[in-house]
């Protein structure tokens, strides 16, 4: 056979493939492999059951199952969580009131208050009690609409006979006067697991 009429050969096949690629089996074909996966994204998704946490005035946090209500410690305490079956993991949710920012009720307003933060300050502020503290990331976020900072910190846990790496992202904003930190910690090399789930549950948080 001639290299050209390989080539038409190879032509007419290209053609049937295309062909084929674009006919009603093929595309009907395409969109059920589509749809399957992405019910079955959503199966895995909702799969996780939450809790639903009410603050008496201030906000609603919905947290995995399998996390649990603990005592408070600190006088702005306002829900602490641990993960259960799962050595530091835990969730904090700290309302700080500074009279500053009384007047803060609305996004826009919250938008022009967190241009003062700065997280050096933080850093600052938590090697006071964790002198080995560092900041790994920082940036912006929204948290339930509203603009906020986060904070990414790593520092060594100690206590008699243990030593163990902690990863913390902290995210902060402001409303009505009070600053709200929530902090989700863990162990360093368990931290992009949980990342997700820390993600999860700062979406599940909203202002009332």
């Amino acid at each position: 056979m001639l290299q050209t009429d390989k080539a038409a050969e190879q032509f007419k096949k290209t053609n049937k493939l295309e062909a084929y690629m674009r006919s009603p089996i093929m595309r009907n074909a395409i969109i059920f492999l589509v749809m399957f996966f992405l019910s079955t994204v959503t199966h895995a998704q909702t799969r996780q059951v939450y809790n639903v946490y009410k603050d008496d005035s201030a906000f609603v946090m919905q947290y995995p199952a399998d996390w649990s209500i603990v005592p408070l410690i600190q006088q702005n305490d306002r829900l602490r969580l641990v993960r259960n079956n799962m050595a530091y993991t835990d969730f904090m949710l700290v309302m700080t009131y500074l009279d500053g920012f009384k007047n803060i009720k609305t996004p826009a307003e919250t938008k022009e208050a967190m241009k003062q933060f700065d997280p050096q300050v933080f850093l600052k502020q938590m090697r006071e009690g964790l002198p080995d503290a560092r900041l790994v990331d920082n940036g912006k976020i929204y948290l339930s609409q509203r603009d906020a900072a986060y904070m990414v910190y790593e520092y060594t846990y100690r206590a008699v006979g243990v030593e163990v790496p902690i990863k913390q992202l902290q995210i902060i904003t402001v409303k009505d006067g009070y600053m709200y930190t929530l902090a989700f910690r863990t162990a360093k090399e368990q931290y992009n697991n949980m990342f997700p789930i820390f993600q999860l549950m700062a979406g599940g948080f909203s202002f009332k």
